[in-house]
C-alpha cells in the first residue's frame, strides 16, 4: 500500500501556528458568545469557515478504481486532517467541556445541572449503555 502524504495550505498552516495569538478572548463561562464570533471570524478569514458550519460535507472514507475495488479516498484524508488541524487549534480545557455540554442538556436535566454547577469537588461522571 502506498504512503500518503498530506500537505497543508499555507493559511492553515498560519492558522495552526498563531491560533492562540490571535485568540484573545479566553472561553470561560460568562463569554462563550464572544468567544464563538472570534473565533469564527479567525477561521473565516483563513478561509476555513465552511469546515466549521457543516457546508463541506466530509467525503466518503473509500471510493472505488477502475477495477470496482475499494480504496483510501484521499479527499477523505485530506478532510480529517484539516479538521484535526483546526480542532487542535483550539484546545478546551476540561471545565469549559463540562460547561458546554450542561448547556446542551434538556431542561429534563435542570436539577443536575444545578447540583453538578455548585459542587467545589471534581466530578468524574461516566455514562455506559446497558
Amino acid at each position: 500500500m502506498e504512503l500518503m502524504t498530506v500537505t497543508f495550505p499555507p493559511s492553515l498552516m498560519f492558522l495552526m501556528l498563531n491560533f492562540h495569538n490571535f485568540v484573545t478572548i479566553k472561553l470561560d463561562s460568562t463569554n462563550y458568545m464572544l468567544w464563538r464570533i472570534q473565533v469564527e471570524n479567525i477561521v473565516s478569514a483563513n478561509g476555513f469557515y465552511e469546515y466549521l458550519d457543516g457546508s463541506v460535507e466530509c467525503p466518503e472514507r473509500h471510493i472505488g478504481n477502475d477495477e470496482g475495488n475499494l480504496i483510501p479516498n484521499t479527499a477523505y484524508t485530506m478532510f480529517k486532517e484539516y479538521a484535526q488541524k483546526l480542532v487542535a487549534g483550539s484546545p478546551v480545557d476540561e471545565d469549559d467541556l463540562i460547561f458546554h455540554t450542561l448547556r446542551g442538556l434538556p431542561d429534563v436535566f435542570n436539577g443536575l445541572k444545578t447540583t453538578i454547577r455548585a459542587m467545589q469537588l471534581v466530578v468524574r461522571i461516566s455514562l455506559s449503555m446497558r
